[in-house]
Parts: structure tokens; C-alpha cells; sequence
């Protein structure tokens, strides 16, 4: 959230700037405003309860081909 809040604000100050100086900002702060926003609504939308956990509760692995 804080991401998008900021690029929002450095998207607002640069709307006055001059149009030469102003259109790179434009276009990567709008991505990113893009991106940030897919992103935030990505972790919103999924449910993590439906991921299947693979490793049982298990913390540690240990690989059995490994010898210590």
C-alpha cells in the first residue's frame, strides 16, 4: 500500500512538469502503478487455504542422499 501511494504522489508532482521532462516518469510510474496494484490484488484474491501442503506441517527437510 505504501508503494502505490507513493508512486501515486510522485505521479501527481510530475503532471505539472513539462512535457520533455515528464513523459519517462509518466510511463514507469504508471507501470509500476500497474504492477504494484495487480500485485496487492494478487495477494488479496488468493486463498491460501486451498494450497495444498506438501510438507505436512514439516519445517525442516532433510535429504536422505545427503550424508553430513
Amino acid at each position: 500500500m505504501f508503494l502505490i501511494g507513493l508512486v501515486s504522489v510522485m505521479l501527481w508532482e510530475a503532471s505539472t512538469w513539462n512535457f520533455n521532462a515528464k513523459i519517462v516518469p509518466m510511463i514507469v510510474g504508471t507501470a509500476a502503478l500497474i504492477f504494484t496494484s495487480i500485485a496487492l490484488a494478487n495477494e488479496l484474491m488468493i486463498s491460501y487455504n486451498e494450497i495444498q501442503d506438501v510438507t505436512d506441517g514439516a519445517t525442516f527437510f532433510h535429504a536422505h542422499y545427503v550424508k553430513p
